[in-house]
């Protein structure tokens, strides 16, 4: 046998590697499964990109939904755009909603809502006040376009006499009240003006007392703009109490006891101010000193005393039946003699004395609104819209859930959103 030799050669697999096609095909493999990676990255990406985009889409247009069903008689009535629903309802409302649009999605088996209203109802002090304002000056820029600004105090028009009363009895209103609840129910108007002591003292100075309430006397203007009185209305929708005004005031559960309480003040105000007209006359003090001489002339005092509360019961029949009071009176507009005090009762029959100027019974009242306690008014407020709502419109109505918007937390296939809702985003952040 001959003997063969082999030449020994390389690996097949080093050759193929080695070799400049087999060096190709592998890169090309490399680039083809880079980019299906990378197309399959970006299938994913985007899958997961419309699927967030898909649900904040459907979670917004719920929340708009939620936020257009506003109630219009709290509109109408005070100008004030809520809607109305605890945390658990909104919840229920954005889910129905939202469900009619995510139940056509494959991927989507349920979404999950949590909706926090703390810091938009319509109980924040400073968010009711804030939206009453906004709603008043809003008003009164029409107004001012238009060239029909209404005369809130001196229109003759708005007298009324009702001799109806109401008596709040309702126990679960009474307790559901925003005054009850929050602790201001019990202050009487007299309680309200000796605090101005306190509130002068943490100013400062007179200067800084005055300011804070010019500020606030803007609010008292949306007051007088929307509730009524015991001798003025002008309202369209029914309200409770005939006397709101005084209840914003006095604070009282029925109209005759807050009346009374307003009545009262109004006589020590204008005793005060007429014993300062009697001081500065000398006419009338030439006829007090006349009348005290009678007596040893020690009665001055007393018999200045009684002129001017004798005058300051007229006066105030003169702004229950309409009328108006000058600051000072003079001899024309004064209207009880010194020599009949004593028998006169102007409930029996009053003395008209026809004065065009002065102030009518709601300017007095405003001015009183100017010397009361800030949130003591503001409560009030609330409560009157919370009785009247319940009355007229929804016996299940509550103004703690009243809200001005939300913030919601939600789930959807793994994706987190937060919406901050509300109607008014420049007073949201202001507040903030």
């Amino acid at each position: 046998m001959n003997n063969v030799s082999f030449k020994r050669g390389k690996p097949l697999k080093y050759q193929y590697v080695n070799s400049k096609k087999g060096g190709s095909l592998v890169f090309l493999l490399l680039i083809t499964g880079t980019m299906f990676s990378l197309v399959l990255f970006m299938i994913i990406a985007t899958n997961k990109w419309a699927d967030k985009s898909y649900g904040d889409s459907v979670v917004s247009l719920a929340n708009h939904s939620v936020m257009g069903e506003y109630s219009r008689e709290l509109l109408n009535d005070y100008g004030i755009m809520a809607f109305y629903g605890r945390p658990a309802y909104i919840e229920s409302k954005i889910n129905k909603y939202a469900e009619s649009s995510f139940s056509k999605h494959p991927r989507i088996k349920k979404a999950r809502y949590s909706v926090d209203t703390s810091r938009h109802t319509l109980v924040n002090k400073r968010l009711f006040e804030a939206v009453a304002l906004k709603r008043l000056k809003l008003e009164i820029m029409k107004g001012v376009i238009s060239g029909k600004i209404e005369k809130d105090f001196n229109d003759k028009g708005l007298f009324k006499k009702d001799s109806s009363k109401r008596v709040l009895k309702h126990r679960g209103i009474i307790s559901s009240l925003p005054s009850r609840q929050t602790g201001i129910a019990d202050r009487s108007i007299f309680t309200v003006i000796s605090e101005l002591k306190d509130e002068l003292s943490e100013k400062g100075s007179l200067k800084a007392f005055f300011k804070g309430k010019a500020e606030q006397s803007l609010f008292d203007y949306y007051l007088l703009k929307r509730f009524d009185s015991a001798v003025h209305t002008k309202l369209s929708h029914k309200t409770f109490f005939k006397n709101e005004l005084e209840y914003i005031l006095a604070g009282n559960l029925s109209d005759e006891d807050n009346e009374r309480s307003i009545k009262r003040t109004l006589i020590c105000l204008r005793t005060a101010i007429n014993s300062v007209e009697i001081l500065i006359d000398p006419k009338k003090m030439g006829k007090v000193k006349l009348l005290a001489s009678e007596t040893g002339g020690s009665a001055a005092p007393a018999v200045i005393a009684a002129w001017a509360l004798a005058e300051a019961k007229n006066d105030i029949e003169i702004l229950y039946h309409g009328g108006k009071i000058p600051w000072y009176k003079g001899e024309l507009y004064w209207a009880t003699s010194l020599k009949k005090i004593k028998d006169f009762d102007p409930k029996k029959g009053y003395i008209n004395t026809g004065s065009e100027k002065g102030a009518n019974y709601n300017m007095y009242l405003a001015m009183l609104l100017m010397l009361s306690n800030q949130t003591t008014k503001v409560y009030r407020a609330m409560d009157l819209i919370h009785i009247n709502m319940k009355g007229n419109y929804c016996s299940e109505f509550d103004i703690k859930y009243c809200n001005r918007g939300y913030t919601l937390d939600t789930v959807v296939m793994n994706n987190r959103y937060r919406y901050e809702l509300n109607y008014d985003k420049d007073i949201n952040d202001e507040l903030n």
